[in-house]
């Protein structure tokens, strides 16, 4: 956009040369020229590959990572300001229940079959998290005066993943001293990979 056709003509001479490049197309970002057209080179230029995933993910992470990042998000709307990034979280344990079976308890068959059919069959979903934190005075700006925080950033969290996981959610929060959990490659592995205990 700061070139102007009469410099730019030469300049795309000169590079034609030296690599073999399929296409050369000039674009300007402020007015959108060419861009529909270099959008649909790459489409036409791209090699035919299997898909890597369906139709429907919506993301490559686990469902327990999405969970655990919808309750940090809440914590950090909360405490920016005091905990910037001293907060992760574990999601300790999900456990869905239909008609009073919990998900270990079906045989595997239905397991596998039943997952998509609960979140619209109305079972319940039951989520334990844990908030890490680094020093206790972090735990108490968090739990909030007589448990005020805590309830409101578990209301907003609840919302969220009732709405992703479409069932009814029980929530429940704690928040955990760990020093130094930063440091600690086991703690972090675990948050980051979100893996089962």
């Amino acid at each position: 956009d700061l070139v102007s056709k009469g410099r730019l003509l030469p300049v795309i001479e000169m590079y034609k040369d030296l690599l073999p490049f399929k296409e050369i197309v000039p674009i300007s970002a402020l007015t959108g020229t060419n861009v529909d057209v270099l959008v649909r080179l790459i489409f036409d230029n791209l090699p035919a590959a299997d898909k890597l995933y369906g139709d429907e993910d919506v993301s490559d992470q686990s469902e327990r990572f999405l969970l655990a990042e919808i309750v940090r998000e809440k914590v950090l709307a909360h405490v920016e300001k005091e905990l910037p990034w001293a907060t992760a979280v574990y999601i300790d344990q999900i456990e869905r229940r239909k008609d009073g079976v919990t998900e270990s308890e079906r045989p595997d068959a239905e397991r596998a079959e039943g997952a998509a059919q609960e979140r619209n069959a109305g079972g319940a979903t039951y989520i334990k998290a844990s908030i890490l934190v680094e020093r206790p005075n972090q735990l108490k700006i968090i739990i909030g005066r007589h448990g005020s925080l805590i309830k409101q950033i578990g209301i907003e969290a609840r919302r969220e993943i009732e709405q992703i996981l479409e069932t009814k959610v029980y929530l429940n929060l704690q928040v955990k001293v760990r020093e130094r959990w930063r440091d600690q490659a086991d703690v972090l592995d675990l948050i980051e990979g979100q893996k089962e205990i």
